[in-house]
């Protein structure tokens, strides 16, 4: 590849974003992942905002600093060459300001839009608050990988060309020395799913557990469905749920199961347990590469990582059984081939990968053409 040409990039971030809280959610880190990307590649990046910035940098990941600056100061000599609008949808009047002094201005988007539609839409009976698809002024769509399905779809809302941009990773907010590699003798079990969609949620989680609880009621020491406080409130899930699964009922399976709130990954991993995960559409994300970087007994249903961890297809909650018996029985002993493997394939989703670099920077080309 030819020498890479130099620009000045914004990527939008959130008015009401918590810059404190950047390690929690998915969005933020893969910000940060983004702009080391592109500084890396030699690109001046800016995080841009639509409020008041008091001070011109801001500090996130490892206590780096991070340029900053309100969309209201990229004029002139500090106008941007590309606008990467992923941490917030700005209005049709700052994307005229961008617009106006030649900006092209990409949509990046990191979620699954079409499902969260079709929910929002069908199930909810609450209307989404605000403009979620602003066609205006819109060059050029980004997507990632577990979202391909959805390129037609925001083409056409949007009206503009949708690429895959490869989804990139960096262990930027795990504290690797706070890890105990020392697997327990018997481990625990987790489910993190968000649980706000049908997308990623411990619907199918619960109902392995239960399998494996009537296999092997001992072969495991407690299970924490996090983000579930809110589940033993749910009277359809009570009653439909609770109801069929002993494992969950605290009558009969007493200290067994726990509901809890949401927690950080190494808040709840502080030695190597058990990650149970599900997910639909949704194959690539960033929990996944913290279980598997840190080595954790991960049990899952991402076709993107099927040679890796404990995996099992689709919903199936017997294989997926399987799956966790094998981790709950051989994890211990297999953790450190585990490790070496996870952590040489996910280099492949680094920043430092030289794929990657490219594909982005060709993307870019594409951006300015478009």
């Amino acid at each position: 590849m030819g020498k890479i040409k130099k620009y000045r990039i914004g990527i939008s971030i959130g008015s009401t974003m918590d810059l404190s809280k950047m390690s929690v959610t998915g969005v933020p880190q893969n910000i940060v992942f983004l702009y080391e990307l592109l500084s890396l590649l030699g690109h001046e990046t800016t995080l841009i905002t639509d409020t008041v910035v008091s001070q011109p940098t801001v500090q996130l990941a490892r206590g780096r600093t991070y340029n900053i600056c309100s969309v209201n100061d990229v004029t002139g000599p500090l106008s941007l060459d590309i606008f990467l609008e992923m941490g917030q949808i700005f209005t049709v009047v700052h994307r005229q300001l961008l617009n106006a002094s030649g900006c092209k201005i990409v949509s990046v988007r990191c979620g699954n839009a079409l499902i969260i539609d079709m929910e929002d839409l069908f199930t909810k009976s609450a209307v989404i608050e605000g403009k979620q698809h602003i066609q205006d002024l819109i060059d050029h769509v980004w997507i990632l990988p577990h979202h391909k399905h959805q390129a037609s779809y925001l083409e056409s809302l949007l009206e503009a060309k949708a690429s895959i941009m490869p989804y990139i990773w960096e262990p930027y907010f795990i504290d690797e020395p706070a890890f105990n590699t020392t697997c327990r003798d018997q481990l625990n079990i987790y489910v993190m799913e968000p649980n706000f969609s049908v997308l990623k949620n411990a619907l199918i989680p619960m109902v392995i557990i239960n399998n494996q609880y009537k296999v092997d009621p001992d072969s495991f020491n407690q299970a924490f469905i996090v983000n579930g406080d809110k589940l033993p409130k749910n009277e359809y899930f009570l009653n439909n749920i609770t109801a069929n699964l002993d494992s969950l009922n605290a009558h009969i399976a007493p200290n067994k199961v726990f509901f809890t709130p949401r927690c950080q990954f190494q808040e709840a991993f502080v030695q190597p347990d058990v990650l149970l995960s599900n997910h639909w559409l949704n194959g690539l994300n960033n929990l996944s590469f913290e279980a598997l970087y840190l080595g954790v007994a991960f049990v899952h249903n991402s076709e993107f990582f099927q040679e890796l961890g404990y995996f099992y297809p689709g919903f199936d909650a017997h294989l997926g059984q399987q799956a966790l018996n094998d981790a709950l029985n051989n994890h211990k002993t297999n953790f450190t081939a585990h490790l070496s493997k996870n952590r040489d394939f996910i280099k492949k989703y680094s920043i430092f990968d030289t794929t990657v670099q490219n594909k982005y920077s060709k993307l870019l080309e594409q951006a300015i053409n478009s």
